[in-house]
């Protein structure tokens, strides 16, 4: 907006010349000053957003891809029950990255179950079970983590794909309590929270394959 305005009256100073030259001078010199400070202190406050961000990126990314390795995990392990299959006398290496090559699988399975039987899975076992709240505080600490400053930083791609997240897993929290609520007997309330927790699980289950292919998964931390 400021440059528009700049440009305005330099559009203003051309028609002014015709009428008082000496006057459309004075403003003119006057409009390069304003250019030239504007410039240094924009690319000043520009360079020092940059130093800031480099000094905390490494952590930042860190607590991301940290923050969603956790959640695939909790998603397989404690809603689809996954268990990988670890072969004998291999390396350390090798066992990572064959488990995620079984989670990544795994993950796309469950995005082609059909949502009635989804649904089925998880009142067989997770559903049944006490449920702690974990989506809602998952999704209160990834807020934290898009409420700084720094994640003006981070690719727009990101932030959208980290918000659509956060939304899902708030959704699911509510969901499940909806559910929790009147499991007692098949209500209307129970059956639209067991559609709307399977809509919102795979949600979050498209967007941690998202991230994923994003680099946001795989925990490694840079030092120095």
């Amino acid at each position: 907006m400021l440059y528009i305005i700049i440009v305005l009256a330099f559009v203003a100073t051309g028609l002014l010349w015709r009428i008082h030259e000496d006057f459309s001078i004075d403003i003119t010199i006057e409009l390069l000053g304003a250019i030239i400070t504007i410039v240094i202190i924009d690319e000043l406050l520009i360079k020092s957003k940059r130093k800031r961000w480099n000094l905390v990126r490494d952590e930042v990314e860190y607590i991301l891809a940290r923050s969603i390795n956790i959640l695939r995990d909790e998603v397989l392990r404690n809603m689809f029950s996954f268990k990988p299959d670890i072969g004998g006398d291999i390396s350390v290496d090798s066992t990572e990255g064959e488990i995620r090559k079984q989670k990544d699988e795994r993950f796309r399975e469950l995005l082609s179950l059909p949502p009635e039987d989804m649904l089925e899975f998880l009142e067989d076992g997770y559903l049944r079970d006490e449920y702690k709240d974990y989506f809602h505080e998952q999704a209160e600490d990834l807020w934290r983590v898009l409420n700084t400053r720094y994640s003006e930083h981070l690719e727009p791609e990101v932030v959208d794909e980290l918000l659509k997240l956060h939304l899902h897993m708030r959704d699911l929290h509510n969901n499940i309590k909806l559910y929790k609520r009147h499991e007692r007997g098949r209500s209307y309330y129970q059956r639209k929270g067991g559609k709307e927790i399977v809509y919102n699980t795979r949600g979050m289950i498209k967007s941690l394959i998202k991230l994923k292919e994003m680099g946001y998964s795989k925990v490694s931390f840079r030092e120095g």
